[in-house]
């Protein structure tokens, strides 16, 4: 599978007020000024579904470890295949 080919499974929501972007970006360790050395980058991609949605997404700007892939791209289920539903 070459990089950046995989789907993975996450939740769509509306951001009301641009400033929350802020927040996130220091949650996700992603510095506009500085992308080359942010843990995580913020892109704008159309989604699989729903259809002809445009939404930001944190892509993860490392080289992951292959023992680290989630093969169903669906990190609550991982985690409840896990019995866990926090996610910590």
């Amino acid at each position: 599978m070459r990089p950046g080919s995989a789907s993975v499974v996450g939740e769509l929501h509306a951001v009301l007020e641009p400033a929350v972007f802020d927040v996130l970006d220091r949650f996700e360790d992603y510095d506009p000024a500085s992308p080359r050395t942010s843990l995580y980058l913020r892109e704008r991609i159309e989604l699989l579904e729903p259809q002809g949605v445009v939404a930001w997404v944190y892509v993860y700007n490392q080289v992951p470890e292959a023992t680290g892939r989630i093969p169903s791209g669906d990190w609550r289920a991982h985690l409840s295949e896990r019995g866990r539903d926090d996610f910590a």
